[in-house]
């Protein structure tokens, strides 16, 4: 495997804190609220926390970046991995972007990129990267546009990458209880290690560079829109779904919980508010039954195109 050098290491951890201030000033674009920041340093570990709560457009945003070197990986950071590796001293690079907006209108938007190598005269790494769209309420147009700005992520890096890491994206955000997928999916790179290294990070850096403008424009267009009490009901319902995958589903969940980090910053992603209820009524061909039937079902959208310009 291709080494990476500690001029590598640099650009790669300086690009994901330039992410994550890059998208928070994007989002103030329409968020009123300034972002708190706290940040941590120790001998072996950096964190950057931004947040918002109750703010104008979004309900809980949190953007985080970390940096983090350690000895030995956890045992849950091995189950997709070669376990030679497992007493090796690593290091590790996250940005990662929950988005819980007020209006049951405005999608749910998770993203994340992720770098990790080992500390070793020949080091075995890897990058990963998700950008993934979770409605409660399904708009044909939105679920075009958040694809096809999936596809052009994919440009330039292999005939049929698109398909490839939205297929995987459709597969990972599955609640399996449920028979149900969580969202519209998007993208999802996992164990990306294909040299040469500068390909697989300049993957990551065109997923990166394409997560905003896939949801500024819907952001945009929903903002505004009026919702009445029984639709942000509706909203914390599909919010317990959220949670559901990040409890019982989520791989990113367990390893954070079993990485002795603290567990406030790991549950970031989790919704500030939902609600479970017992045969929820749904009225037949609604627009909350439509969500499941037409919406959460995967598809090939980007062959909607030309519906969507009717």
């Amino acid at each position: 495997m291709t080494d990476v050098s500690a001029v590598d290491l640099l650009k790669i951890e300086n690009f994901f804190q330039e992410t994550q201030t890059s998208w928070s000033s994007q989002l103030n674009t329409y968020e009123k609220t300034s972002w708190r920041e706290k940040r941590h340093t120790s001998s072996n570990h950096t964190s950057i926390a931004r947040s918002i709560s109750h703010g104008s457009i979004f309900e809980k945003a949190a953007i985080n970046f970390s940096s983090i070197e350690g000895s030995k990986l956890s045992s849950s950071a091995l189950q997709h991995h070669d376990p030679a590796i497992a007493n090796q001293p690593f290091c590790a690079f996250n940005v990662s972007m929950i988005l819980h907006p007020n209006n049951p209108h405005i999608p749910v938007l998770h993203a994340n990129m992720r770098f990790f190598q080992t500390l070793t005269t020949h080091p075995y790494w890897w990058f990963g990267a998700a950008m993934d769209l979770n409605p409660c309420y399904g708009y044909r147009d939105d679920c075009v546009h958040w694809h096809t700005t999936c596809h052009k992520a994919c440009d330039g890096f292999g005939t049929g990458l698109y398909q490839k890491l939205k297929s995987a994206c459709d597969e990972y955000f599955y609640l399996p209880h449920r028979q149900e997928h969580r969202g519209i999916g998007g993208l999802w790179l996992e164990y990306h290690n294909t040299p040469p290294f500068q390909n697989a990070f300049a993957l990551v850096q065109s997923i990166g560079h394409h997560v905003m403008p896939g949801y500024l424009p819907i952001l945009a267009r929903r903002y505004q829109q009026d919702y009445t009490p029984e639709q942000k009901k509706f909203q914390m319902l599909r919010r317990g779904r959220y949670a559901e995958f990040n409890l019982l589903c989520d791989r990113g969940t367990r390893y954070g919980l079993q990485s002795s980090k603290k567990a406030d910053t790991v549950l970031v992603s989790m919704p500030p508010q939902c609600i479970w209820e017992i045969d929820y009524p749904i009225t037949p061909g609604s627009p909350e039954a439509l969500l499941v039937s037409d919406f959460l079902t995967p598809k090939d959208w980007l062959t909607e195109v030309e519906l969507c310009q009717v």
